[in-house]
């Protein structure tokens, strides 16, 4: 495992595995936010072939890769004005959900309401 540190007050710890994913697609998760239509299907065509169609990595890989790196843009891509960007999106999200309990994890705090105390 390699310790990154991101800016962050701690350093987080990653996998070797998330990292090389990370720097393999870290081209396509900033081509998310291309104001292309184009950019952002072809950058979501190569993360659903690397995640979810054809994976090479494992998936706790891929499940750390998706909570680490490519939550946030994917989520915000369910609002993308882009059907097929919008299907895209969703799509990957879902089969990494179906897939990994991480991933189920992390997606609570976006779509489940915490209880106020």
């Amino acid at each position: 495992e390699r310790t990154i540190d991101q800016g962050a007050p701690a350093p987080t710890t990653m996998s070797a595995d998330c990292e090389e994913l990370r720097q393999k697609y870290q081209r396509d998760l900033n081509c998310l936010v291309d104001p292309d239509r184009s950019t952002r299907r072809r950058s979501l065509q190569k993360l659903k072939k690397a995640l979810v169609d054809q994976p090479t990595a494992s998936e706790a890989a891929r499940a750390e890769f998706f909570a680490v790196h490519a939550q946030t843009s994917l989520i915000n891509l369910f609002a993308d004005p882009v059907e097929k960007c919008r299907e895209f999106a969703i799509g990957i999200v879902n089969a990494l959900a179906a897939m990994a309990p991480l991933v189920r994890q992390k997606l609570e705090r976006f779509f489940v309401p915490r209880a106020r105390a």
